[in-house]
């Protein structure tokens, strides 16, 4: 379901907004509509990382390698 909002903007903010939306071939609403579709996917791609990192808290490495260690094969 599409809804609809309103924002107050500054008239320079939205004409440059326009312009780049022209140049991309894509509409205002549509450029806004990926921003924030971005905006929405970084929050839950930090969000999937917080949780990843606090599923291996248990993790420890208790060590650091010498040069001739880490390549080793």
């Amino acid at each position: 379901m599409l809804r609809s909002i309103i924002f107050n903007v500054d008239e320079e903010l939205i004409r440059k907004a326009r312009e780049k939306a022209a140049r991309e071939r894509i509409s205002l609403n549509e450029s806004f509509g990926a921003w924030l579709w971005e905006k929405a996917k970084a929050d839950s791609c930090a969000s999937q990382f917080d949780a990843l990192m606090q599923s291996m808290d248990y993790v420890r490495a208790g060590q650091t390698f010498r040069r001739d260690e880490m390549n080793e094969r």
